[in-house]
């Protein structure tokens, strides 16, 4: 059996990702033709990533069925190992997909109601495999416009999961449409892929227009039952996507400057030593916490040799904690959360916000929290802001310890917030201020008041943040 060299993939990997990062910094500067490579060198990488994670998953049962010729000890140290080395693969995916999150967000930035349908379905972390795979990474390596239209390929990043690739409008930064890749086998040597795209009619240009280079003439075949069935319920799901964002009634548009604790995040992360916790108190109910870990490779920071005890380096922990605790109050409760990746590893991101590579922060800090040298969490304590909430006149109703909504009168009307937990991860994941979220919810419903909406309406409320550039 094929044995996976780790090592050798990690360091592979962090060439690639360097590079990638090179091109990938040019977007806040002044992109150049190597933004071109950026997709194609991400899917190599991702592939690679997602061919060695499978290989250890084969060895890994292949021990299993044989493990009455090992010694416990042997077998259950060998396990051990195998396991941390695909956790690793998993983190260094999620490294990959967050810089492919940051690529595809600057052209979804304009499609916010698309990229919400995007975000319903199941993120998938593993590239796929057989003649589907390679006939996604040769259509990325080998088609990189259509016509006027830029592919862009959705296997790079954990945001776009509704088909294969998106077609982008780059005059407009609009998604023209949506496109499903198909793979057959011809003979060998030699493979068909077939791209079917739903999208807008005043985007797409003539069928007569598209024309997909080739190696090779091509013919489209007829496919097999099984894979008809599944396109045909792939294709289902993404023309009611994109029906549904494309019916959808925009409101008035509200536009302020949000102060948020970005500035006092990055002087935390500058003052930050190796190998230790460090600590800032950004508001009354909120504290973040920086750990910079030793190492500059990849491998480095991700191989197994290099876990951190966290219990012995929290000892000041207890003492920030109290800080935050109101006083009196019945609601105090700690919640600690993951910054810029989710307690899984895996890449994170919440409909309306800015990537953290879009946040203003110095390129070569964002690249070490991307690159996983700086790990952030934050403590937050919903108790200040309840008490600010009820001070503003909200009336806020608890469905139980943890779940609660809020409630406010404006003249006569009554106003019912719904959702609350999005306002909450502006705060403790995106690092608002509170008094700044309570503002963005005062505007929504004053906006709703001034359009004299009939009672008892539904009103979406969607927020979309835009970089500084």
């Amino acid at each position: 059996m094929l044995k996976v060299d780790f090592n050798s993939l990690l360091h592979r990997t962090d060439e690639k990702f360097q590079k990638l990062w090179e091109i990938l910094s040019t977007l806040k500067t002044k992109p150049n033709e190597a933004i071109q490579l950026f997709q194609p060198m991400l899917s190599d990488t991702l592939f690679d990533l997602s061919y060695g994670y499978r290989k250890i998953s084969q060895e890994r049962m292949h021990l299993i069925s044989k493990k009455h010729e090992f010694s416990s000890a042997w077998f259950s140290k060998r396990q051990k190992l195998l396991a941390s080395h695909q956790e690793a693969i998993v983190q260094a995916d999620a490294i990959g997909r967050t810089m492919g999150d940051s690529f595809a967000w600057l052209f979804y930035m304009n499609d916010l109601d698309l990229l919400e349908q995007h975000l319903k379905h199941v993120e998938t972390n593993q590239m796929p495999p057989g003649f589907g795979g390679l006939g996604e990474k040769e259509f990325v390596r080998r088609v990189p416009r259509i016509g006027k239209l830029m592919v862009l390929y959705h296997g790079t990043t954990s945001i776009l999961r509704l088909g294969d690739v998106s077609l982008i409008d780059i005059k407009s930064f609009r998604v023209a449409g949506i496109g499903e890749l198909k793979t057959t086998p011809k003979k060998p040597g030699e493979l068909t892929i077939t791209l079917l795209v739903v999208g807008h009619k005043e985007l797409l240009p003539d069928e007569s227009v598209i024309k997909v280079p080739s190696l090779k003439n091509t013919s489209v075949t007829s496919f097999p039952p099984a894979m008809k069935s599944r396109l045909d319920r792939q294709i289902d799901r993404t023309v009611k996507a994109i029906s549904s964002s494309h019916v959808k009634k925009a409101g008035p548009k509200l536009s302020a400057k949000v102060e948020t604790f970005v500035p006092e995040f990055e002087k935390l992360l500058r003052e930050a030593r190796v190998d230790r916790f460090s600590y800032a108190q950004f508001g009354p109910g909120l504290i973040c916490i920086v750990f910079r870990r030793r190492g500059k490779s990849l491998c480095s920071l991700l191989s197994s040799g290099k876990q951190i005890d966290f219990n012995e380096k929290l000892d000041d922990l207890t003492q920030y904690a109290m800080k935050i605790v109101l006083p009196g109050s019945p609601h105090n409760s700690l919640d600690i959360c993951s910054l810029v990746y989710r307690r899984d590893g895996a890449a994170k991101y919440q409909l309306g916000t800015l990537p953290v590579f879009w946040w203003p922060l110095k390129t070569d800090t964002i690249k070490k929290l991307l690159f996983q040298e700086y790990m952030a969490f934050t403590i937050f304590n919903p108790a200040h802001f309840i008490s600010k909430l009820e001070a503003a006149g909200f009336t806020v109703n608890f469905e139980n310890e943890r779940t609660f909504n809020i409630e406010y009168m404006l003249k006569d009307k009554r106003f019912s917030v719904m959702g609350l937990p999005y306002f909450i991860r502006l705060i403790c994941y995106y690092l608002y201020k509170e008094e700044e979220v309570m503002a963005i919810m005062n505007r929504g419903i004053n906006a709703i008041d001034e359009a004299n909406i009939k009672p008892n309406t539904r009103c979406e409320f969607r927020l979309g943040q835009l970089p500084c550039l």
